[in-house]
């Protein structure tokens, strides 16, 4: 897999810029009115080549006399969609609509570009005992052999391809073949040679394949998962033995498989592109070309590859056609590579301009052979392979790098022939540079060998500053920019470990202590270090100290890790990153899949952590603190999803806070007193809960951070519970608080929230006193100050 490597960052911004025209030279835009979406290609019995587009509303042709200036032919209206699918057989164009219930379209080219004719068909589709017109179908394919697969009609049992034989009419075509299945097993595209279909089933992730040489009897061959299981669509090579998927998803890839057996389908390449790598952005169509795949990648633009090898698929060309910032479903929706003349066309969902409009673009493709390079990194000492060595052509034009496999092997390649430094390098080895000559359409090999690095010996105790005693299981992590190595001391807070000889920031910690930072400089540091904490219940997060996971939620289970930031309508969703002012970059937050908001979130269920067991009995006034994240939107009704924080203390769990509007990022610290709320003498633990209700479909996040327990103001405050002449209810209240006091002993009534913020305040104080503070759900204090000056309180819930 290809990634960004650190020497390569420093580039990225100018390589960007740099592969926005690789090899295809834009010759013609067109602007719609509307946003775009698929593209279609069409040549008339004269030879008058055709450019088809899908709209939200229409069907629009142009004629191609002057790809420069293309000629509007046609503008044929539809039922409003965002998915229009377009093909083509002999004289006839086919369209279908996942929008609005058109059937299928049909437009008569015969006598193009003079007068274009169209049609709707809505045919019967009989399943079983049922009959239903056809409608809303997301896209269709056309053999070879004129036989027309529709896919992903919203038809019970005929939901995998409706199939029309073309031969024996064109404009109004009879079934001959009905396929279906539940509604998870919906073929989103199809793809159909030699009477073999090719079905990209998004819901359940695969690519199956089926024999439809009988289209009243197709058979199951075999089937194989998509790198990200929501297969979107595929295209088979010329031969048959290699077929190509997208996955339409943030960070997704074009996958090459060998599929000479269909019932061992073999992946042997996944490709993305290495500029915007893990950035979001998504694939969504490919098509093979004599051995180069053409893909329309969104905000990417159309991007080229040379998949003569698909076991090492390279780029060699692209054209940025949307330059906006952002990732999503902007930009390229599709493009189209067979027209007589070699033009490449290519639909914009949305253009440049910010209007939000789509736009067709012509493209004179310059298609090129990668210049490939293969090889072998070994251990120069005992010649053992290297596995997950870098590998990068220094050419300043184009972005590249590759890892080797497990047998050292690796397969890369770039679009530019010529001399190349190439740098081979792994966190494990000194980096080795050498030159060579590559050319395209051939493999060159070149091997390396590399010299590992020098190791030292760290050893040492970790102890607590106050009684020097050793802290048994005590967690460390030494972490630079090569490398994170996390121990644990043992029983006795002893450790030793094996490191490279590198300078290296070490984070200690253990539960019941505070974390410390130290500096470990490696063979200039000294033989045995000592590291001292001091006592105190805190966590931030850098170190795993023993917290516990459970819950029944499907996607978005709360993980420690550095956060992979996703948004939501351009407002962070996922936590963004941890509190920059703590120690380390991990906290824990729900689910860590990266990419678009309603990736890797909450959904169908709980989610829980809860924090190893504390003791507050020696504070005076223990105060719980932390920072909290809390996101919800989307989905089926108002969002009614909640984060509860909670404290059990063996005999109640009691809620301190929770959330259940979005907190916009981190939370300032909350502070909670937990004198009167818990046992204080009991041991404790602390769950963090968030639950997902079931088929909501809110998008929902949560995250904790910088915990801890710290000492409170010593105050004068006496619990109202302890007095017999004041009555508050009712508690929990959802409208108005009622307290009955003797009025003249009480001078102002207050309510604070967990944040110690003021949400009401009053002096107006009769014998039965109404609060009716329009206030949102969560928890509060009341504070009810007497004519002496103490200050009562108890907590409050509104629901």
């Amino acid at each position: 897999m290809k990634y960004i490597s650190t020497a390569l960052l420093f580039f990225t911004f100018l390589l960007i810029q740099g592969q926005e025209n690789l090899n295809l030279e834009r010759v013609g835009t067109v602007e719609l009115t509307e946003r775009g979406n698929d593209i279609w290609g069409f040549v008339d019995g004269d030879g008058l080549e055709y450019a088809v587009m899908g709209s939200r509303e229409n069907t629009i042709i142009w004629s191609l006399e002057d790809p420069s200036a293309p000629i509007q032919r046609a503008m044929i209206p539809g039922g409003a969609s965002t998915w229009r699918d377009i093909k083509s057989w002999e004289d006839h164009l086919y369209v279908t609509n996942d929008g609005s219930p058109d059937g299928l379209l049909v437009i008569n080219m015969s006598e193009a570009p003079d007068s274009i004719t169209f049609e709707y068909l809505t045919p019967d589709i009989a399943v079983d005992t049922d009959t239903t017109a056809l409608g809303l179908c997301h896209n269709l394919y056309i053999d070879e052999n004129g036989f027309c697969y529709l896919s992903g009609c919203r038809i019970t049992g005929a939901n995998k391809a409706i199939i029309f034989d073309l031969n024996q009419n064109r404009s109004n075509p009879p079934i001959v073949g009905i396929h279906g299945g539940n509604g998870s097993e919906y073929s989103h595209d199809l793809f159909v040679q030699n009477d073999i279909m090719y079905s990209s089933e998004i819901n359940t992730g695969l690519l199956t394949l089926f024999d439809v040489t009988d289209k009243a009897n197709i058979v199951e061959l075999g089937d194989a998962a998509t790198s990200m299981n929501f297969t979107h669509n595929t295209w088979a090579s010329d031969d048959g033995r290699y077929a190509f998927t997208t996955d339409e998803r943030a960070n997704a890839y074009v996958d090459s498989y060998d599929v000479t057996d269909p019932g061992n389908i073999i992946r042997l390449d996944s490709y993305q592109p290495i500029e915007t790598a893990n950035t979001g952005v998504v694939p969504h169509n490919t098509h093979y070309l004599n051995g180069f795949l053409i893909t329309s990648w969104y905000t990417d633009g159309v991007i080229v590859t040379d998949a003569t090898r698909p076991e090492n698929m390279v780029k060699v060309g692209g054209y940025d056609t949307y330059t906006l910032p952002g990732t999503g479903f902007d930009g390229c929706w599709g493009a189209y590579p067979y027209l007589p003349s070699g033009l490449l066309l290519t639909s914009n969902v949305s253009n440049n301009s910010g209007t939000g409009v789509g736009e067709l673009n012509i493209f004179r493709p310059n298609y090129v052979r990668a210049a490939y390079l293969d090889g072998l990194v070994t251990d120069i000492d005992d010649g053992s392979v290297i596995n997950g060595a870098e590998v990068v052509i220094d050419d300043p034009n184009q972005m590249n790098t590759e890892t080797t496999n497990a047998l050292g092997e690796y397969m890369t390649g770039i679009a530019n022939a010529g001399t190349f430094n190439v740098s081979f390098s792994h966190p494990d080895y000194e980096q080795e540079t050498l030159s060579v000559t590559i050319e395209n359409g051939v493999t060159t090999i070149l091997n390396a060998q590399l010299q590992r690095k020098a190791e030292v010996t760290l050893t040492g105790s970790v102890v607590d500053a106050t009684t020097q005693q050793g802290i048994p299981n005590a967690k460390l992590s030494l972490i630079n920019s090569e490398r994170v190595v996390e121990l644990a001391a043992d029983d006795q807070g002893n450790f030793n470990q094996t490191v490279f000889d590198e300078d290296y920031e070490v984070i200690v910690g253990a539960w019941g202590f505070q974390y410390e930072t130290f500096d470990f400089l490696g063979s200039a540091s000294p033989n045995s270090v000592t590291y001292e904490l001091n006592p105190g219940i805190e966590d931030n997060f850098a170190l795993d100290l023993g917290w516990t996971v459970n819950g029944d939620a499907e996607t978005g289970i709360w993980v420690r890790e550095t956060p992979i930031p996703t948004t939501f309508q351009g407002r962070p969703a996922n936590v963004d990153e941890d509190i920059q002012t703590d120690i380390g970059t991990q906290c824990y937050f729900t689910g860590n899949g990266g990419g678009t908001g309603g990736n890797d979130d909450v959904d169908n269920g709980t989610t829980r952590i809860i924090s190893p067991e504390f003791n507050v009995s020696s504070f005076q006034n223990p105060v719980l603190e932390y920072t909290a994240w809390f996101f919800g939107a989307g989905g089926a009704g108002n969002v009614n999803d909640t984060l509860f924080i909670r404290i059990w203390d063996k005999t109640n769990l009691t809620t301190l806070d929770m959330y259940t509007e979005t907190t916009n990022g981190w939370t300032d610290v909350v502070s909670i007193p937990l004198t009167g709320l818990v046992d204080t003498d009991a041991d404790l633990s602390v769950s963090i809960v968030i639950a997902d209700q079931p088929d909501s479909g809110h998008l929902l996040e949560a995250g904790i951070d910088v915990f801890r327990i710290s000492e409170g103001e010593t105050t004068s405050t006496t619990s109202i519970t302890e007095l017999d002449n004041i009555q508050i209810f009712p508690n929990p209240f959802s409208d108005n608080v009622n307290i009955i006091l003797e009025a003249s002993k009480y001078k102002s009534i207050r309510l604070v929230d967990l944040m110690g913020r003021e949400v009401y305040n009053t002096k107006s104080i009769s014998n039965q006193t109404v609060i009716d503070a329009d206030i949102a759900a969560g928890f509060y204090n009341i504070l009810i100050e007497k004519t002496d000056g103490t200050v009562l309180s108890q907590k409050l819930i509104k629901q």
